[in-house]
């Protein structure tokens, strides 16, 4: 399915830019009325190859959405005005379009862990157990506070083992490169 961006505005006059899969012009429309936003225009996205530019969601976007969707459900927003508040508050344009989509999914009528779990590549399967859990018991704002603290809590453990091991690769290296020119250098003399 072909992506565009687009340039919107909300019911209130605020615009809104983004980027979502859609068919057609028609359809791109139809997505954004979904959404409350009056499309104002568009244009095809580029497809990127480079290798850098890959379309990843990193532990900090989950851990900022488990945090603001608790806080705005434990306030009693809608979870559709949670989901297209996270949607614009965002800074990755990938999570953006993840968010749109699982946005028009609930939508469309379905639970929003089902609608998470048409992205397995950004949340887990666990994730998506637990999100259902808390919408059969009722208490999805306890789920999304247990999985902010849970991802935060492995976020910083594997900075602090990056941390750890940048000293004993550092080493390594040097004692690599000590021995390849004593074998390359010293050892044909």
């Amino acid at each position: 399915m072909p992506s565009f961006n687009y340039k919107a505005i909300d019911q209130l006059g605020r615009p809104a830019m983004g980027q979502i899969d859609a068919l057609n012009e028609v359809d791109l429309e139809i997505r954004l009325e979904r959404m409350g936003l009056d499309l104002i225009t568009y244009r095809a996205a580029a497809k990127s190859t480079s290798l850098f530019n890959r379309n990843k969601v990193t532990n900090q976007d989950l851990v900022m959405f488990c945090f603001q969707i608790e806080q705005l459900s434990s306030a009693g927003v809608p979870l559709l005005e949670c989901l297209n508040d996270l949607r614009e508050g965002s800074n990755n344009p990938y999570f953006q379009k993840v968010l749109g989509a699982v946005s028009a999914e609930v939508e469309g009528g379905k639970m929003l862990s089902q609608a998470l779990a048409e992205h397995p590549n950004v949340f887990s399967e666990v994730f998506v157990s637990l999100v259902n859990a808390g919408e059969q018991t009722g208490q999805l704002p306890v789920v999304f506070n247990n999985l902010f603290n849970t991802i935060r809590w492995q976020d910083e453990l594997m900075s602090q083992a990056k941390k750890l091991l940048a000293y004993p690769a550092f080493v390594a290296v040097v004692v690599f490169g000590a021995v390849a020119f004593l074998m390359s250098y010293l050892v044909p003399q």
